[in-house]
């Protein structure tokens, strides 16, 4: 998996959520020495990879990098098929809104108003970003 965020513990405080939100340091497979989001982002990097390669003023550099970058990119998929297909269609899902690529869209916020929670409510986007916009009042996982 791709995390969305790797930290840099020189950066950390007034962000929100930071590692200790997403407790990823409860996972077995969670990297040593990285603190990450825990959640991923849609897989565009083969996308990303192509237009390298097509746009490449060396493409024989560009092949032997691609060549090299293969295998993760290969890992890649193979984890969200492993992981997000439960039923083996070639669907996978995603566990969070904000790993749509939509983070901090108010696309998410009419689903998200609807879960019950015992939780306390986090932040919205506007509170914790200062920004008063309307389109970004969305309150994530209520």
């Amino acid at each position: 998996m791709v995390p969305q965020i790797v930290f840099s513990p020189n950066a950390l405080g007034g962000y929100f959520p930071e590692p200790d939100f997403w407790q990823g340091e409860r996972s077995a497979n969670y990297p040593n020495g990285a603190m990450t989001s825990g959640i991923t982002m849609p897989p565009v990097h083969a996308i990303a990879a192509r237009r390298v390669l097509e746009n490449a003023a060396d493409p024989e550099g560009a092949r032997t990098w691609l060549a090299g970058f293969f295998p993760r990119l290969l890992a890649l998929h193979e984890y969200f098929y492993r992981e997000r297909d439960p039923l083996k269609e070639g669907l996978v899902y995603i566990r969070h809104p904000w790993e749509s690529g939509l983070d901090n869209s108010p696309v998410w916020d009419l689903s998200l108003s609807a879960i019950e929670s015992t939780e306390p409510r986090f932040p919205s986007t506007t509170e914790r970003s200062g920004r008063g916009s309307a389109g970004q009042a969305a309150s994530h996982g209520r």
